[in-house]
């Protein structure tokens, strides 16, 4: 009997050992052939240009972040200076209501 569960828990060790570095080498394989691509290595052209469109693109894709970042800080010191004022409407409300109570 022990040596049965023995054998059974050798054979599922063995089996995970086995799927663990298969998985690990498939990964190390489809990673190799992505980068090689359908036409060999790639290799990168650090002196090309980008086109005139491209940099168009990039620049009004960088245009657009910096809009809304700059409508998102609008916002948050709108609301700033809104609670601002509310915080100053009440302490005021209550300094009259103290001034009230003492006459």
């Amino acid at each position: 009997m022990i040596n049965q569960i023995l054998f059974w828990a050798a054979v599922v060790f063995i089996a995970g050992f086995i799927g663990y570095f298969g998985k690990y080498l498939s990964k190390l394989i489809l990673g190799k052939i992505h980068k090689k691509g359908p036409h060999g290595p790639k290799k990168s052209e650090p002196g090309k240009p980008a086109s005139k469109r491209e940099y168009d693109y990039k620049l009004a894709k960088e245009k657009l972040k910096l809009e809304k970042k700059r409508m998102k800080m609008e916002e948050k010191r709108k609301e700033a200076e809104e609670k601002r004022r509310e915080k100053e409407l009440e302490r005021k409300e209550k300094m009259r209501e103290n001034k009230g109570k003492k006459k």
